[in-house]
């Protein structure tokens, strides 16, 4: 063998020597960069995951939100109608014993005993019938909406919140409410003249 072969058998060792290093990293490197793909994923599903239990947990606590507060509005409910309940107990024993209790536009109550004794007594419905008065005067409508739904509430037998409560809802756009109370207080006094406007409200609305 001589030098010539040699040399060139030298260079094709050399080759092929370079050539497996250089497809031993690549290998190395294709195996490095699918074990960095692969953690990429992992952390991908990691994070989605997450997200999924952190939405979860706020779907949740909106759930919760959501019926704490319908709790709280049965229980609100249970104790109107346990006020109700109270005042038609009252109501009725009175009934009984011949005693009828009323209230004159202004908030005066009006009771009648038998045999047509009449106590009329000046309590804190005129005080608030004369600040009605004053806020309707001012146009202060939402004042008047808040005041007569609590006095609705507490006098239901009282109709002069109902008709000032019409007012202030047809005079902020609510029609549809303020005939339902102009409607009430000419079902409950169709020939009261206190409370004839009712009626020429309602004929108004409902054209």
């Amino acid at each position: 063998m001589n030098a010539n072969t040699l040399y060139i058998l030298g260079g094709v060792i050399i080759i092929i020597g370079t050539s497996m290093l250089y497809w031993s990293g690549y290998q190395k490197s294709k195996d490095s960069q699918n074990e960095i793909k692969n953690l990429r994923i992992q952390v991908t599903d990691l994070q989605s995951g997450n997200r999924e239990l952190i939405d979860g947990k706020n779907d949740l606590l909106t759930l919760n939100k959501e019926l704490n507060k319908k709790v709280e509005k049965y229980q609100e409910d249970l104790n109107e109608k346990d006020i109700l309940i109270k005042k038609l107990e009252v109501k009725s024993i009175k009934s009984e014993r011949g005693i009828t209790l009323s209230y004159d536009f202004n908030g005066a109550k009006r009771e009648t005993t038998q045999p047509g004794h009449i106590n009329l007594n000046f309590g804190p419905e005129v005080e608030i019938f004369n600040q009605i008065v004053q806020l309707e005067k001012q146009k202060n409508y939402s004042e008047i909406i808040k005041i007569c739904e609590t006095q609705i509430k507490k006098t239901p037998e009282w109709l002069t919140p109902y008709l000032y409560l019409g007012v202030a809802y047809a005079n902020t756009g609510n029609t549809s409410r303020a005939i339902e109370l102009f409607s009430h207080v000419n079902k409950i006094a169709p020939n009261d003249p206190a409370y004839k406007q009712a009626r020429e409200f309602l004929e108004k609305l409902s054209k």
